[in-house]
């Protein structure tokens, strides 16, 4: 029941206007609001336009280029977030109520966790969780838990949600840069950072720490090749197309990866996190899942994680380790 002035009236705001309203904000199209929340153009269109004539003011002015909002937008902006924050707060608190460990559990991660770390073990949890349905959702962007983009995240970016996430840090996550033999067989190992090809992250997301690094020890030379996904940037330096920052448990995991030690200064340390929404932390289906993450993903000072995982992926996937070094470097997994 949102209105311009106080955003209160006698009759109610229906709630799929407002999250129409805030899909539109959030994208900047009528058509990208569509395709976010699975509904035609049409419906999103009519909707913006009801909620416009509920408010007696207009909300977005209509450009070649997309939304414009207008002042009555920004007003109602914060007023509608907050209404769509209870609403997902107040769904998480009835699921939590559930008995039976079932239903479905959407992760975010990134796509090289799922098939070096998580797929390998993956099914012990289906054997223990048969009616659990899995969904994860790999890439680069941080999902919003508050928005109910997923169930858990994990992450190396630390929440700041304050009360309405938990967190549970689970390792530190230590980077190194990798190339394929086949590549140093080409190129060489010289230490100069200058000497090689690179493979790194896509222009939109140049604000990522690697690539910030990769761009403070190289300039703008050209990269050899950009991707949004991080299983493209691992997987093309292992066919030699150049050097990629990666964390180093995967490019111990990856059989054609060799590290190299170059004259630039060591990319900081980070943390590998799991976070959740605090109503839905004890849900049954997402604490089985939540714990057996947690289980596969913490810190165990005492175990080989290369060798424990290089096993695992040879019997999983039919890879061959043959011939390569033990690994001596600290157990640090990865984002």
């Amino acid at each position: 029941m949102y209105h311009p002035s106080g955003f209160l009236t006698e009759s109610l705001v229906d709630a799929d206007d407002l999250q129409v309203f805030l899909a539109a904000w959030r994208e900047g199209s009528v058509s990208k609001a569509a395709a976010r929340l699975g509904v035609g153009v049409s419906t999103a269109s009519r909707r913006i336009d009801r909620l416009e004539e509920h408010l007696g003011r207009p909300l977005f002015v209509r450009t070649a280029s997309g939304l414009a909002p207008l002042p009555a937008a920004e007003a109602l902006r914060p007023h509608a977030e907050e209404a769509e924050r209870a609403l997902l707060a107040g769904a998480a608190a009835v699921e939590s109520l559930e008995l039976a460990v079932q239903g479905r559990v959407t992760v975010a991660l990134p796509s090289d966790m799922v098939q070096l770390v998580l797929l390998p073990h993956l099914p012990t949890f289906v054997r223990r969780h048969p009616e659990v349905e899995l969904v994860f959702r790999q890439g680069s962007g941080l999902a919003d838990l508050m928005r109910r983009e997923a169930d858990i995240a994990v992450r190396v970016v630390q929440p700041t949600a304050g009360e309405e996430l938990v967190a549970t840090r689970l390792r530190p996550v230590a980077m190194g840069v990798f190339g394929s033999r086949r590549y140093f067989e080409e190129v060489g190992r010289s230490p100069d950072p200058l000497a090689h090809r690179w493979v790194s992250w896509d222009p939109e997301l140049g604000r990522l720490p690697e690539a910030e690094w990769l761009r403070s020890i190289i300039g703008d030379r050209p990269i050899a090749l950009r991707s949004s996904h991080v299983s493209t940037i691992r997987l093309a330096a292992a066919a030699g197309v150049g050097l990629a920052l990666m964390p180093q448990l995967f490019g111990h995991l990856t059989p054609t990866l060799e590290p190299i030690a170059l004259d630039v200064p060591d990319v900081p340390p980070t943390h590998l996190w799991m976070v959740t929404h605090r109503a839905l932390r004890h849900a049954p289906r997402v604490a089985a899942t939540w714990d057996h993450f947690v289980e596969r993903l913490r810190e165990k000072p005492e175990q080989d994680d290369v060798a424990l995982l290089r096993g695992e992926l040879a019997e999983a996937y039919g890879l061959s380790f043959a011939g390569l070094a033990s690994v001596t470097t600290p157990n640090h997994s990865s984002s």
